[in-house]
This record gives C-alpha cells, sequence and structure tokens, in this order.
C-alpha cells in the first residue's frame, strides 16, 4: 500500500532514528546487534515502510532516499555475531521502492 503524507515519512524516520540511531549522531544507525530477534525484523520492516512512502504525485522525497542510502552506507556489522544479509536487502528493498512505477515519455 502506497502511504501519501510526507509526515509519514518524517515521523517513521525520526522513530526509526531513535530506536536505532547511534547516540553521537542519530542520523546514522548504531552498530547491528541482533539478538533481539524481534527487534531485528522490526528494523528491517521500517526499511520497506519508509521505502514506500510516496507524495500525493506518487514520487518519494530526496530525504527518504538519502536515509535509506545513509543506512546502507553506514551499516555496521564488524561486532554482531549475526548474519546482516537480511536487514541489507531489507534497505535494498525499500530503495527501489523508491523508484517511480511509472515514467512519462
Amino acid at each position: 500500500a502506497v502511504v501519501s503524507t510526507q509526515s509519514t515519512g518524517d515521523l517513521l524516520i525520526s522513530l526509526f532514528q531513535k530506536l536505532y540511531g547511534s547516540a553521537d549522531n542519530e542520523a546514522i544507525p548504531r552498530m547491528n546487534n541482533f539478538t533481539d530477534f524481534p527487534q531485528y525484523f522490526l528494523q528491517q520492516d521500517f526499511m520497506r515502510a519508509i521505502g514506500s512512502v510516496k507524495d500525493q504525485a506518487g514520487m518519494t522525497t530526496r530525504k527518504i532516499v538519502n536515509f535509506l542510502s545513509t543506512q546502507l552506507h553506514y551499516n555496521d556489522n564488524q561486532s554482531n555475531e549475526y548474519d546482516d544479509s537480511y536487514l541489507i536487502v531489507a534497505i535494498i528493498d525499500g530503495l527501489t521502492s523508491t523508484i517511480p512505477l511509472k515514467v512519462d515519455t
């Protein structure tokens, strides 16, 4: 389902940053720790939900694209004992959802 209000995107990003953002800079995700599996799955769902937010014209804002790109760029799994492949896929799913479905020719 396509959500059509930008305030929804801002709210989702803000909530994600409070839950998963670094203490030093909420815009950058903290190091992965998947010992709490429900939180891990919620983190993946956030990526897909944020990528699905569209404006009235069916477009994704630059803020959402930048947010998802930042999550992919700064994803840090060095100290995590669990594989982060599914999180990376969820971020990429979110990013691919930002691509417009139709192109005017």
